[in-house]
């Protein structure tokens, strides 16, 4: 059994053959993971496939006789050019209608969660403060994105001008930047 995040579960499991060796592919609600033993005296498991559902650029079913089912991961993901894995199951319709169905469903949630990252708040520069402190930073001073003069952080507001050259210094346009360097 492969090694889980907190928040992953196993959708379906299967003993399998991948090229010529007999081993377990697992396939997660995150990833495609095939695992075997091997050892004479000693048996240990090696992980030969651990693929983030979002690497997979298509799942197809190949052969005559002896359909196999193939996994076609996007180049990056398995290695620095497009890798096409096949591996001999018991119902490869099956494997391919669910490995489909889960990387959708992983996807979805990979946009879900992106598209909630960007609901944008008003910051007013107490709440930057705040998040940058429990992010371990300590902003006293900024320059002056127009002039480059130091500006005094405030402590309250969502924005400040520069005492300098005028210029409005809004706590959003501060804090995308600081999260551009993070």
């Amino acid at each position: 059994m492969p090694n889980l995040e907190h928040d992953e579960r196993t959708v379906f499991v299967e003993t399998c053959r991948h090229k010529d060796v007999f081993g377990n592919l697992f396939l997660t609600n995150k990833r495609l993971i095939f695992e075997h033993e091997s050892g004479i005296f000693t048996k240990r498991v090696y992980v030969t496939l651990d693929l983030s559902l979002e690497g997979v650029s298509s799942v197809s079913i190949e052969g005559r006789l002896g359909k196999k089912l193939v996994v076609n991961a996007k180049k990056g993901f398995v290695s620095n050019f497009p890798v096409s894995l096949d591996f001999t199951v018991k119902d490869p319709v099956q494997w391919q209608s669910r490995i489909k169905s889960t990387s959708e469903a992983r996807i979805e949630s990979i946009g879900a969660q992106k598209r909630k990252e960007r609901i944008q708040v008003v910051l007013d520069f107490g709440a930057l403060k705040e998040y940058m402190a429990r992010g371990g930073l300590l902003l006293q001073t900024m320059k002056c994105p127009e002039c480059g003069g130091p500006i005094k952080m405030p402590d309250a507001g969502n924005q400040t001008r520069c005492e300098h050259c005028g210029n409005t210094i809004l706590a959003q346009d501060i804090f995308d930047r600081i999260r551009s360097l993070i």
